[in-house]
């Protein structure tokens, strides 16, 4: 805010991309709007159509100062929870844009017998076993003689023990494990410790939480609306006719490779030998792998 306060009165560009540089980390950041209300609604993108008609405005003026300060006046908005600051407009995220269209779709055809193959969700009750595990681990809690406080910050010794010997064959050791509060806030803690400057390399189609903080990060250009893909990510085609596996060698440099496999949403599962040139692809770019392998189990 202090930075805002620095600048030209409608200097709204250069606003705009102090702004960006900070979009998603929390530190009060506002965007820049031009003359005109702040924006609300949403369209079938799943995005304001001011906030996108700002983004060009801003674009298209960068530096530009107002003929009329009474008439072309600064405002400025807190930026809205779901979007980063104009320079950067994103869609929104993947699994409600399916949501929306499902639900669009069986209002013209309430008939319709619809597959999802949008946001997986639970199905099964929790097995009693893991249940009673959880039932008498918060009872502890209730009681003096056993009420523990605050676990250790990388998981319990015990349980992380038992993932080391009972999933990992004790291939790791305890101390290798860590037990997060889930996979977005692993790969935003990730992004956060990478920083905005780097470029990251992501399977197409694959899990949208790694383009989406990448966006989030201010790591990333304007998108290219025609293609969906935004600028400064490199997107790895993985399709059949590639038997799922990019072509490495045609692919641009990256600092970050994130890979997922078995592969979300393809199922496709990368063979030893496609893991072991994908490891020496890194080690010849200098690239980081981040290995996202949730459905190994499966």
């Amino acid at each position: 805010r202090k930075d805002h306060r620095a600048l030209p009165q409608h200097d709204h560009a250069e606003v705009n991309r102090r702004g960006a540089r900070h979009a998603g980390l929390g530190l009060g950041v506002r965007a820049v709007y031009p003359p005109s209300n702040p924006p609300h609604r949403v369209d079938g993108r799943g995005q304001e159509p001011e906030l996108r008609q700002a983004a060009s405005w801003v674009r298209s003026k960068p530096g530009r100062r107002c003929a009329d300060p009474g008439r072309h006046h600064r405002r400025r908005h807190p930026t809205p929870s779901n979007h980063v600051p104009t320079r950067f407009p994103i869609t929104s995220y993947l699994f409600p844009e399916i949501g929306r269209r499902r639900n669009a779709h069986l209002e013209k055809n309430p008939d319709a017998n619809i597959i999802s193959l949008g946001i997986g969700d639970t199905t099964m009750p929790i097995p009693d076993h893991i249940l009673s595990g959880l039932v008498g681990a918060a009872s502890e809690l209730g009681v003096k003689e056993t009420y523990s406080g605050y676990g250790a910050e990388q998981g319990k010794a015990g349980l992380r023990e038992k993932i080391a010997s009972k999933l990992y064959n004790d291939k790791i050791k305890p101390e290798e494990v860590f037990v997060s509060d889930g996979a977005k806030c692993d790969i935003a803690r990730l992004q956060m410790m990478f920083g905005s400057k780097v470029i990251s390399a992501v399977q197409d189609p694959s899990y949208p939480v790694y383009v989406d903080t990448s966006v989030m990060m201010g790591q990333t250009g304007t998108m290219d609306t025609d293609k969906s893909q935004f600028d400064n990510i490199v997107y790895m085609p993985c399709n059949p006719g590639n038997g799922f596996f990019p072509d490495l060698k045609s692919m641009p440099r990256a600092d970050v490779i994130y890979f997922c496999s078995p592969n979300n949403p393809t199922g496709a599962a990368a063979t030893k030998s496609q893991l072991t040139e994908l490891v020496k692809h890194a080690n010849e770019q200098g690239s980081i792998i981040v290995f996202d392998a949730a459905y190994a189990p499966f």
